[in-house]
């Protein structure tokens, strides 16, 4: 026992260089592969609040439109609408897109943009 004691007070040095070089090195292969990941999680989550919000003013359209209101191609602001939604979030606006009497709305943001229905994502 007193042997082992007198080994262990002997090294008090610390870590070498090579034992930091090989944790340093470590951590740049984990900071190499975790980046991309987080990255990319982002960029889903981005993608998916985009998707989200085009489709709360999709769904206040269909309310305008079943409340009687007549909503115009191209419709960049509808007070119906607009009564539903109140605020939009990160300050972003919405287009209304009226085809054969098929409504669709593009949204757009700080982020990027979507259209719903179809699902058409664009990131900034």
């Amino acid at each position: 026992m007193k042997k082992l004691m007198r080994l262990l007070a002997k090294d008090n040095r610390g870590f070498t260089l090579i034992e930091l070089i090989v944790v340093i090195a470590i951590l740049a292969v984990l900071a190499a592969v975790l980046v991309p990941t987080v990255t990319g999680q982002l960029n889903t989550a981005k993608s998916n609040a985009l998707k989200a919000n085009a489709h709360t003013v999709y769904t206040a359209v269909q309310m305008a439109v079943a409340s009687g209101q007549t909503i115009a191609d191209g419709a960049t602001s509808n007070s119906v609408v607009n009564s539903i939604l109140g605020t939009l979030p990160n300050g972003g606006t919405y287009v209304i897109n009226v085809t054969g009497g098929v409504y669709s709305v593009t949204y757009t943001d700080s982020t990027g943009s979507a259209t719903y229905p179809g699902g058409v994502v664009t990131l900034s």
